[in-house]
């Protein structure tokens, strides 16, 4: 956790065009653990409005940011080395203006339905004293996949998204005003659940109540009333 006023990213002045890339590595140390993400947006701010800004935002929304709809974002299981590779899937992505202020997405990294880093994406918990890797990019502006050949080489692959295209491009050439003095938060948290005496855990509950089939066998013994008890 960090403590208050630490920011895990902080961007004050993004330019259309700008992007990045960064790789969270996730340990598990004594058990067998499921692992979950959750993303709550919490603010998207206009902080007041330029003549440019004014006249490009139309509607005008007084108070509500448009920057969260512009900077895109995708998450994928890394094996290290910070670049998208071909057999990298994406998370479900797009931008944080999909979520509304303090809604939260809820993302299963690991747990009975799914595994990010299994073959085929087969659930189970991730192994005790074991290292996973999420990485995450993100452009302020159309973001375009484009994922490189995996090498094979893991945290030892001297591709990083500074020598290579990182496995996206970003172009921003269609953005105009309406984001600025715009200014977006998010929280971003992790969740691990042992594994052990947690069977059929799912980091996204079912919707409603899960139905079962239940079979009742029913057996009569009759008995002859003229026969004294």
């Amino acid at each position: 956790d960090l403590e208050e006023g630490n920011l895990f990213f902080n961007f004050r002045d993004l330019k259309p065009g700008d992007y990045g890339e960064d790789t969270i590595s996730l340990h598990v140390k004594d058990n067998d653990s499921y692992l979950c993400a959750d993303v709550t947006l919490t603010s998207n701010t206009d902080n007041g409005s330029t003549e440019p800004e004014l006249n490009d935002e139309d509607p005008y929304t007084a108070g509500e940011g448009e920057l969260a709809d512009n900077v895109h974002f995708i998450w994928w299981a890394d094996d290290g080395d910070n670049v998208l590779e071909t057999d990298e899937d994406p998370l479900p992505s797009g931008t944080l203006g999909a979520l509304n202020v303090d809604q939260t997405a809820t993302v299963s990294l690991a747990d009975t339905n799914a595994n990010l880093w299994n073959p085929d994406n087969e659930g189970g918990a991730l192994p005790g004293d074991s290292t996973r890797y999420i990485g995450k990019a993100w452009c302020f502006g159309n973001m375009t996949l484009s994922a490189l050949d995996q090498d094979g080489m893991g945290t030892t692959s001297p591709r990083t998204p500074a020598n290579s295209t990182g496995g996206f491009t970003c172009d921003g050439s269609q953005e105009n005003n309406s984001t600025q003095t715009d200014g977006l938060t998010a929280d971003i948290g992790f969740r691990a659940v042992q594994s052990r005496n947690n069977e059929g855990f799912r980091c996204i509950p079912p919707a409603g109540p899960e139905t079962a089939t239940l079979t009742v066998d029913k057996e009569i013994t009759f008995s002859d009333p003229s026969t004294p008890s």
